[in-house]
């Protein structure tokens, strides 16, 4: 009987033993199933904080580029792994594959529109040929790959924004000394009037009537010469180059900077369009259009809400703004 209960004893451990093998078994299937959606949702979160971090990246850079001089340069390393990045006028959207049929995206908005002209070896690898098949006349692409980081390029090029695999950025420069009518130059070898009449100055016209040859010769008399703060400490007033002192964003080939005649037309085009800008302020639209002209619309749109006089609110501005457009409107 003793021999009976021992064996019956012995299948009980068996079987509570099995158990115990199973039940160990069962919770390492749990823990590693529970540990590898963990760990691919802490994959996931890593990828997704990626793709918003890279976005907002981007994004940061085309603003800065964006109020920054031709020929500023910022580069940037895209990730190694599978990603695209279409940018156009007012977004970067940037998209991270994780594995197949998964990924993760993030867009971010640019503060103002600006051209953006990717060059095309950014865009020409195999994993681009979909995203450049669905993209938009306004897209551009970019793709990075798995295999290694690439440092890339953000030109600010005279108008538009670059961005290339090349440091392009002496293309995107003009040496104003290139030029035979620099600041603090004389303006000696070009016959002006016969400019004037070759030209069509309607713009000019518009603000300053009749006067408005005599008026044009002010101005570049004015910014062909050397000015003097107080301390008698020599100032720059628009850092420009030509007969206008126009500067490159200011004109569609900044390489005609340096011709006369083509620097002319781009100021008067510059002059209609900042009329056209404060079409709205009435009579003192002409002192803020050649305020906008000399000083750039930002600067002047960060001082002035629609209805404003210029009398109420020309001390915002800098003296040397409010002798520009006082002394041409002879106020």
């Amino acid at each position: 009987m003793e021999l009976g209960l021992a064996r019956r004893w012995s299948d009980v451990n068996k079987h509570i033993l099995l158990l115990v093998v199973l039940t160990m078994i069962i919770l390492a299937l749990l823990f590693v199933v529970f540990w590898s959606f963990g760990t691919w949702g802490v994959i996931g979160e890593a990828f997704r904080t990626s793709a918003v971090l890279h976005t907002e990246q981007m994004v940061g850079i085309i603003n800065m580029l964006n109020n920054a001089p031709a020929g500023t340069t910022h580069a940037y390393e895209l990730p190694a792994v599978e990603c695209v990045v279409s940018i156009d006028y007012f977004t970067v959207n940037s998209t991270i594959f994780q594995e197949k049929d998964s990924k993760t995206y993030s867009l971010g908005m640019i503060e103002a529109p600006v051209g953006i002209d990717v060059r095309e070896s950014l865009s020409s690898a195999e994993s681009c040929k979909q995203a450049k098949q669905a993209k938009r006349p306004d897209e551009t692409i970019i793709c990075c790959s798995p295999d290694a980081k690439k440092t890339i390029y953000f030109i600010r090029c005279f108008k538009n924004i670059i961005i290339s695999d090349k440091d392009t950025t002496s293309e995107c420069r003009i040496d104003p000394h290139t030029c035979d009518y620099v600041l603090d130059a004389p303006v000696t070898s070009v016959n002006i009037d016969e400019l004037l009449n070759s030209v069509d100055i309607s713009p000019a016209v518009r603000i300053f009537g009749q006067d408005a040859k005599q008026k044009i010769k002010q101005m570049i008399a004015y910014d062909n010469s050397r000015h003097y703060n107080a301390d008698g400490s020599v100032y720059i007033t628009a850092n420009g180059i030509g007969l206008m002192q126009l500067t490159p964003e200011m004109i569609d080939d900044a390489k005609k900077l340096c011709d006369p005649q083509e620097n002319l037309k781009a100021a008067m085009q510059r002059m209609s369009s900042m009329l056209d800008a404060f079409q709205a302020y009435g009579d003192d639209r002409k002192k803020f259009a050649l305020a906008a002209y000399k000083f750039g619309i930002k600067y002047v749109d960060r001082y002035v809400n629609t209805g404003d006089k210029w009398d109420d609110i020309r001390n915002k501005f800098t003296p040397e703004l409010i002798y520009y457009v006082e002394s041409l409107m002879n106020t």
